[in-house]
């Protein structure tokens, strides 16, 4: 009862259908690429130019598109990666950047199911779909397994089940101040 009290709360606090954007002093896009944080790829197998990870972010986002060759490059340097304006993905693409432990995909408007489990699988850092304006009842379920932190502010509804759901397991953070409105049983799947 009282951590519905407090989810409550903290509805009231922040406000249905309010948004803020978290700032991000430190951005990977701008980051000087550094031996810690550059890995060299091919552009495709017949290419001898190599790219900095921070040149392939860049290409990703200026264009919308990622290719399986560098989500799966990615996804073996990066522990942050922000690639806010790709627009779609493959499951192929997902299972690679699911490896990454602060993940941004707020381009991203609809994803599968399969997607979903593969991003949401071990995740234990910070996944953010804020693009997504709804999900599946399955997408809610391996969503809701994300360990620490799970945005998802796109969405303006959402089911009881889809409540239950993401409620079932016990993640730090969870932010869906996108709703517009929430029930009483949603609130208290929520606060569990």
């Amino acid at each position: 009862m009282t951590r519905l009290f407090i989810v409550m709360l903290m509805l009231l606090a922040i406000g249905c259908g309010t948004r803020s954007e978290k700032e991000n002093p430190t951005s990977e896009q701008n980051a000087p690429d550094t031996e810690q944080n550059v890995t060299h790829i091919k552009t495709n197998s017949t290419d001898t130019e190599k790219l900095s990870a921070g040149e392939i972010i860049k290409q990703v986002n200026a264009s919308g598109t990622i290719t399986n060759a560098q989500a799966e490059r990615l996804g073996k340097v990066r522990q942050r990666l922000e690639l806010n304006s790709l627009t779609s993905i493959t499951d192929q693409q997902a299972i690679s950047l699911s490896k990454i432990g602060y993940l941004y995909l707020n381009g991203l408007t609809a994803i599968t199911d399969e997607q979903a489990a593969s991003l949401a699988y071990g995740q234990e850092g910070e996944l953010s779909l804020n693009g997504l304006t709804s999900i599946t009842d399955a997408q809610a379920f391996t969503l809701g397994r994300v360990q620490y932190w799970l945005e998802l502010n796109g969405l303006t509804s959402i089911t009881d089940e889809q409540a239950e759901s993401l409620g079932q397991w016990r993640m730090e953070h969870l932010e869906l101040s996108g709703l517009t409105s929430i029930n009483y049983k949603q609130a208290e799947s929520l606060s569990k």
